[in-house]
């Protein structure tokens, strides 16, 4: 199957390259004010995971990861997680 190279975007008429940007969305403390503000006019995809980091297990908490575009996201099928899986 060929992968598609086309890494230009049209804004406008004006040519652009496409991009995608990794950051946080959200957790159950706080949100990222900037997806309303300088990233609202772009494509958002969120994924929420967990960090098996922490000080303590109570300290894992899970988080929503943004990827924002300047193109349409493909469609990918994934499975929810609600649940910190154990580890052990």
């Amino acid at each position: 199957m060929p992968i598609n190279r086309n890494l230009d975007v049209k804004d406008n008429g004006i040519k652009l390259r496409k991009f995608i940007l990794s950051t946080w969305h959200s957790n159950k403390y706080r949100e990222n004010e900037y997806l309303k503000t300088i990233w609202k006019k772009f494509e958002l995809v969120t994924k929420e995971h967990f960090y098996h980091l922490g000080g303590s297990e109570s300290n894992r908490n899970s988080m929503l990861e943004a990827l924002i575009l300047n193109h349409k996201a493909p469609k990918i099928e994934s499975k929810k997680t609600l649940k910190q899986p154990s580890l052990f």
